[in-house]
């Protein structure tokens, strides 16, 4: 006797699928929302605050690198936004950048400070190289 397989229509697997794809969307801007929240720290004019993404601690061939052998990591994710840069008639120009975004960065560009135990980098604008998408 072969066994029967019920397989739902599909647009109720569909509707099944955009459902979960919501509750996915909600938690991820839920997560930033909490990032935001705890920042201490503001940015100012046409700064940018990016929360530095752990150094790599391996190479591509398997060999585990020291401490001090580690490079700075010049990719980040985009924490805050300042209000943007005055231009000469005093209006504020947009920022091309968002929070969540995940860019990458000149290797000695910006400052580093560190807020609660975790590191950050203070960027302008400019200093930002190019946004993951």
């Amino acid at each position: 006797m072969t066994k029967r397989v019920y397989l739902a229509p599909a647009n109720i697997r569909v509707e099944k699928y955009l459902r979960w794809k919501e509750e996915e969307r909600q938690r991820a801007n839920k997560e930033t929302k909490e990032e935001e929240t705890t920042m201490k720290l503001r940015p100012l004019s046409d700064r940018v605050i990016v929360k530095q993404s752990d150094a790599e601690e391996k190479t591509a061939s398997g060999i585990v690198l020291p401490d001090t052998a580690k490079e700075k990591p010049t990719k980040g994710k985009v924490i805050a936004v300042g209000p943007g840069k005055l231009d000469d008639h005093g209006k504020r120009m947009t920022i091309g950048l968002k929070a969540g975004d995940t860019v990458y960065y000149g290797k000695y560009s910006g400052t580093d400070v560190e807020v609660d135990g975790t590191k950050f980098v203070i960027l302008r604008e400019g200093d930002v190289l190019g946004i993951l998408e």
